[in-house]
Parts: structure tokens; C-alpha cells; sequence
């Protein structure tokens, strides 16, 4: 499917979101694996928590705007959050985190996960983004006990 994203680049208030018929361009494919695997995780595990806050899984966040983001929002890019500069890797606290080796994607959100990250707040905008799937990744590891890649195979 050709065409662009809706109002221009990703981004726009939530009266004005997408629809069922909104022609886009389909990047990263890898989210939809991403959030079926996420889904199947609360299914699997019977528990409950698409509208569970971060905050029971990063504890550091309890009592902040950031902490109030649920899987439900980061699975309609409602979170908030704002897009890390990937073009620009070495000076983006998001960026230069991931890709070094000797750090978890755990620490590497711990450090960037502040409500200064927020561009806007929490449900009130849609915003394509990766970095909160690498949140879901981490809270669905959690509560299932099981590697990301082990949750993917199975």
C-alpha cells in the first residue's frame, strides 16, 4: 500500500486519527510481530494488562506522567512519547544506549524513560514511534517470565 501517513508524518490529535480506510505507507512491519506477540503474552499468561501503567513493571517511574503509559496506548501510538533521533545516534540518550553492548534494554529505558521524553501527553496524540514496542518488550518478558525471542517462537 502506497500513500502517506495521515497528516503528514504520524503525528496528529486524536480527533483527527487514522481510520479504517487511511492509506499508508506500511514501515516497520516488525511492530505488527511485535504487538501480536505482546497480545498473545496476556492471553497466554491470563493476566490482565493492557491498562496496567509501566509504572508496576519500571518501578523508577511510579508517580511520574511517564509512568501512567499503558500497553493500550503504546499499541495505538498514544503513548506520548517523543521520537529519539536516530540519525543521529551518539548523541541520542535512546540510540547510543541500545547499541552498546554492555547495556540491557531494561537500563537502557530506565535512563531515558522521564517525563521530559514526553512530547506530548500521555492519549491525546497519535506518534509513530519505536521506542515504546521496546517497552512492551520489556513488560511482556516480565510478566511471562520468557526471553523475547522465546515468546516469538512460541
Amino acid at each position: 500500500v502506497e500513500g502517506g501517513y495521515s497528516l503528514g508524518s504520524g503525528f496528529g490529535p486524536m480527533e483527527d486519527g487514522w481510520t479504517g480506510d487511511t492509506v499508508y505507507t506500511p514501515y516497520s512491519n516488525t511492530k505488527a510481530v511485535a504487538a501480536a506477540t505482546f497480545l498473545a503474552s496476556v492471553v497466554d499468561t491470563g493476566v490482565e494488562y493492557l491498562d496496567e501503567p509501566i509504572s508496576t513493571t519500571f518501578t523508577n517511574l511510579a508517580g511520574s506522567e511517564v509512568g501512567k503509559i499503558t500497553p493500550r496506548q503504546i499499541l495505538s501510538h498514544t503513548s506520548g512519547l517523543s521520537v529519539f533521533n536516530r540519525d543521529d545516534p551518539e548523541n541520542d540518550p535512546y540510540y547510543s544506549c541500545k547499541y552498546n553492548p554492555s547495556n540491557t534494554l531494561r537500563e537502557c529505558l530506565e535512563g531515558i524513560l522521564v517525563d521530559e521524553s514526553l512530547a506530548y501527553p500521555v492519549g491525546t496524540m497519535t506518534s509513530y514511534n519505536n521506542v515504546p514496542f521496546n517497552i512492551l518488550a520489556v513488560v511482556a518478558s516480565e510478566k511471562t517470565g520468557m526471553s523475547n525471542y522465546g515468546m516469538v517462537l512460541e
